[in-house]
């Protein structure tokens, strides 16, 4: 308890004309009063329950926790919020955010009501769920959820600023912090609530539109708005706990960004390379090993395509590691492996780099590398597999299993079998492995434009997938357009080098066939950008 100190005197003396004396005087008249600060905490020491417990019973359930089955929630009141935003600051105030760092939004739908159309403002946090899918995909077990309260809480300490949360998370809950390489997200207050305190948004709104509930959890999954049920994310993904009530029955529809000012996504450009030279440096195995089923594979070939794939896994691995915005701390990337594909992506690009290094070792040691080479090709597939279910975990219709496996699968055919055949015409090794991998080669490019073709032309019944192909003729048409015709140049040209290594124009055939390998990556490398980019899956009505 804070002693009380003797009110100070209301009759300050005059200092006019009595020196020295008079200023002590005022000075410790001055001290002997209590500051705000003083007076406050003197009052909540006094008081035998909080000050404000009247009120926060309102809004929190004060001395009350949550039994089996249940956990604390957000409850909003939609015919209350007014959209003021007090929410937004005071979160942002109490925790300290940076200043382009907001845990809390607010969006707006369209009410359709009888008296004509009217604007809701929509206030959106972490929704706390039951199934956290920041939680199962983190891949530094950087979060835990409470066992009482169901609160998600981020481990800032443990988190190595990989991102993958903001991906698998449907709701843009989590915000990298780039200042601090990790990320961040909202707790609900728990210190707060520990001590019967209202978290900051709850307290910040001036109408309590925000409250805080005990909700019963294991129920069958419902949209948190109903009008919305097929333009918000699939509640059976991570079953959020957030309410919304509204005493007012209307149709509604999202009012946020028409489709044709969409705007890119982030282009993850470490992710980009580390997923292109991979899937290079696999799909060089794999094609040699489809060709030679034809063409028996000399021993050259095979220790220079060996050579090869393993200079493409360097360079994918260590553009990984840029990408982690806590890179000392990536060790602890797998420690997730029991929930995280991306911990268990990691495990098998270790284990397939472990295969490459191995089969180069029986190479210098004079030793028949064939079965390490077959064993680090298994490798790499179960890799590739793994960087599909990264993706395709994550619930958004871009990145389905079967769009990402065919993505994926392209760029492994398309490259494997380019960088085999630029091999084989700058090594002058066997025209008849080059030339059927320039034919695998062929089909995959075709066959991968035919279905892009496909895509831009014919509308998506998928809202979300309709965003991705308004992007792709908008915003990033430039971009695609410039990826077509990298990917015609290059085929072309490697057919022309082709053509001239036949006439025995080797010069001009091998300067022919590296350039038109290297036109083939760049195009590579803006199919995977586009990927990331196009992805434009709807969260929560948009800010």
């Amino acid at each position: 308890m804070i002693p009380t100190r003797p009110a100070a005197t209301t009759a300050e003396p005059t200092v006019a004309g009595r020196g020295l004396a008079a200023t002590v005087d005022v000075a410790l008249a001055a001290q002997r009063d209590l500051t705000a600060a003083e007076r406050f905490a003197q009052a909540h020491a006094d008081a035998g329950e909080p000050l404000l417990a009247p009120q926060y019973r309102d809004l929190i359930p004060l001395g009350r926790s949550p039994s089996r089955g249940q956990q604390l929630a957000f409850v909003v009141d939609l015919d209350a919020c007014t959209g003021c935003k007090a929410c937004v600051t005071a979160c942002h105030n109490l925790n300290g955010l940076e200043p382009t760092e907001t845990w809390r939004h607010v969006g707006s739908i369209q009410r359709h009501e009888p008296v004509g159309a009217t604007l809701q403002t929509v206030t959106t946090a972490c929704h706390h769920c039951e199934e956290p899918a920041c939680l199962l995909g983190c891949p530094a077990r950087a979060y835990e959820k409470d066992a009482t309260t169901g609160i998600v809480h981020h481990l800032d300490d443990q988190c190595i600023g990989c991102q993958y949360c903001l991906l698998t998370c449907p709701y843009d809950a989590p915000v990298f912090d780039a200042s601090l390489g990790i990320v961040r997200k909202c707790d609900m207050c728990a210190d707060r609530l520990r001590h019967d305190e209202a978290p900051a948004c709850v307290q910040g709104c001036p109408t309590s539109a925000i409250t805080i509930e005990i909700v019963e959890t294991g129920g069958t999954p419902t949209p948190m708005l109903a009008e919305l049920a097929d333009r918000e994310p699939d509640p059976r993904l991570t079953r959020p706990t957030t309410r919304y009530v509204h005493a007012r029955p209307s149709s509604t529809r999202p009012a946020d960004l028409p489709n044709d000012r969409l705007v890119p996504n982030h282009g993850h450009p470490s992710l980009v390379v580390l997923l292109v030279f991979l899937q290079l440096s696999t799909g060089l195995l794999l094609v040699e090993r489809i060709t030679s089923l034809a063409v028996p594979t000399g021993e050259t070939t095979q220790r220079g395509v060996l050579l090869f794939a393993a200079f493409a896994a360097v360079i994918g691995l260590t553009a990984s590691i840029t990408h982690l915005g806590r890179p000392l701390q990536g060790y602890r990337a797998i420690l997730g492996w029991r929930t995280s594909w991306m911990s268990r992506e990691i495990l098998a690009f270790g284990g397939y780099a472990t295969l490459l290094a191995l089969a180069l070792a029986m190479i210098v040691l004079g030793r028949d590398p064939t079965v390490a080479i077959a064993s680090a090709l298994g490798g790499g597939l179960v890799a590739t597999y793994c960087s599909v279910q990264v993706y395709a975990r994550t619930g958004r219709a871009w990145w389905s299993t079967g769009r990402t496996v065919a993505a994926f699968s392209a760029t492994l055919g398309l490259l494997g079998a380019a960088g085999l055949t630029t091999f084989g015409l700058v090594a002058h090794l066997s025209m008849a492995q080059a030339g059927a991998a320039l034919a695998v080669a062929t089909v995959v490019a075709l066959g991968s434009s035919s279905e892009r073709r496909s895509f831009l032309r014919v509308p998506r019944s998928d809202a979300d997938l309709e965003r991705s192909r308004t992007l792709l003729r908008g915003a990033l048409a430039g971009p695609d357009h410039v990826r077509a015709a990298t990917t015609t140049v290059g085929l072309v040209a490697l057919i022309l080098s082709f053509g001239l290594r036949t006439a025995g124009v080797d010069t001009a055939a091998s300067m022919l066939a590296v350039a038109a390998f290297a036109t083939l990556t760049v195009s590579a490398l803006l199919d995977r950008h586009l990927f990331f980019a196009a992805e434009a899956a709807r969260a929560m009505p948009e800010p």
